[in-house]
């Protein structure tokens, strides 16, 4: 089995080398410039990503192109979840849309990410999270806000929660105890594919398009996604009938390994504080990501001064 391990590993190694060229390469033509990584705001979720595609999505945006994208939007996304008819001649879109100060209980009240209603009351409710954690009974008050203060029956409305990968899901404490009805939608997956049909949408107006384009090109910088060729190749190579039970092994066995890489991780942290005379210590539970624990480093002319790396929260998918 080492022997197998050490054969895939190096045909992977191969794999993400020419990915690596081909990225540099890239760059170097100029293709991977990127002006929202330029100005530090790649993965802000309000300054960025709500704003542009709730932008994209807003009939009335200053793209010039009407409802196309809206219409995509609900077409490729939204319908992908449930049927749901949103009458787009009329939709209004707002950002950061305030319900009211949260109350008490948490259960009414706050900002919801974007919203898009039409005239006849239909909302799409939309939560973005690219890192921030879930807030309690968030999504819970999205869903109160619906039904009790708008009023609507479940089909008139449509509960999205955006993360940037697929299978990532809300909080217990973001939904609350009474159940409801949500769907997870990622930007891997369904924010890419449909940039990528608003791309062809934009293909005669060059400065929409590319705009578009520069958004794609900060999505796969953050999700770390490879060329279409090269993925095609890695996992080509990782289900071949000769690998898929060492990639099944290697995979059963990944949170040992990410345990080891955050073990060195820490280590190798401490030691370059101790290189720069600064002090570190850490709680043990830091390497296994549990809730709430952290690497403390701080100078010891100054105790009341800390910098903390850490996990607030944290779940397997994370």
């Amino acid at each position: 089995m080492d022997n197998n391990i050490q054969t895939l590993l190096n045909n992977i190694d191969i794999i993400l080398q020419q990915d690596r060229v081909r990225k540099e390469e890239s760059r170097k033509r100029g293709e991977q410039f990127n002006v929202f990584e330029v100005l530090g705001v790649q993965t802000s979720e309000v300054r960025l990503h709500s704003a542009f595609i709730a932008e994209l999505i807003n009939p009335q945006g200053s793209h010039g192109l009407g409802s196309k994208f809206l219409n995509a939007f609900v077409e490729d996304v939204v319908k992908k979840c449930k049927s749901f008819e949103l009458n787009i001649a009329t939709s209004r879109i707002t950002p950061e849309y305030n319900i009211g100060p949260i109350s008490e209980d948490y259960r009414d009240g706050g900002r919801i990410d974007i919203l898009v209603q039409d005239e006849y009351g239909h909302l799409v409710i939309i939560e973005n999270k690219i890192y921030a954690g879930d807030q309690p009974c968030q999504l819970l008050r999205y869903h109160n806000y619906a039904e009790r203060h708008r009023k609507l029956d479940q089909e008139k409305y449509i509960l999205l929660y955006l993360t940037l990968d697929d299978g990532n899901m809300p909080s217990d404490g973001s939904i609350g105890d009474d159940p409801f009805e949500y769907f997870c939608i990622s930007y891997r997956t369904h924010i890419l594919n449909w940039l990528e049909k608003c791309v062809e949408l934009a293909s005669r107006f060059p400065l929409i398009r590319e705009t578009i384009q520069q958004y794609i090109i900060n999505l796969k910088n953050i999700l770390s996604i490879m060329a279409n060729n090269d993925l095609e190749r890695y996992l080509e190579i990782l289900t071949s009938k000769e690998n898929v039970f060492t990639t099944i092994s290697i995979l059963e066995s990944s949170w040992s390994i990410q345990n080891i890489i955050r073990t060195k991780l820490v280590k190798e942290i401490k030691t370059f504080c101790n290189e720069i005379g600064l002090l570190c210590d850490y709680d043990e539970g830091v390497v296994n990501c549990v809730n709430n624990t952290w690497i403390r480093i701080w100078d010891g002319k100054y105790s009341d001064v800390f910098f903390r790396i850490g996990t607030y929260s944290h779940s397997n998918q994370d």
